[in-house]
């Protein structure tokens, strides 16, 4: 297996995930790792909103179970690669409020 050296190491992990037998949470075993939750993110309060948001446990996310995770919390997980951040916003654009662009979610 060679490593591309120009992928930090999140991205390698998250890119070569399934190689290695990392699984998503949701334990389908279906969806392919996308991202990597290192470090608990708590729950805390938008402060636009000022809804309260849930908490994004550690963990590997596909797709589907990331999209879920930051609609709960309300908040983006970063560092996270361009592509993945432009999809997971544009996926969530007035999904909290109908017609509206996603500013409401926090980048943390």
């Amino acid at each position: 297996m060679k490593q591309d050296f120009r992928l930090d190491n999140a991205e390698y992990i998250e890119s070569e995930a399934g190689n290695i037998g990392l699984r998503c949470k949701c334990g389908a075993g279906a969806g392919k790792v996308v991202y990597i939750v290192t470090a608990r993110i708590p729950p805390a309060r938008n402060p636009i909103t000022r809804r309260e948001c849930a908490s994004i446990e550690t963990g590997a996310y596909c797709y589907r179970c990331l999209k879920a995770a930051v609609l709960g919390a309300g908040r983006i997980p970063t560092p996270m690669s361009e592509d993945l951040y432009d999809k997971l916003r544009a996926d969530l654009t007035g999904t909290l409020y109908p017609g509206r662009p996603l500013k409401t979610l926090i980048t943390i």
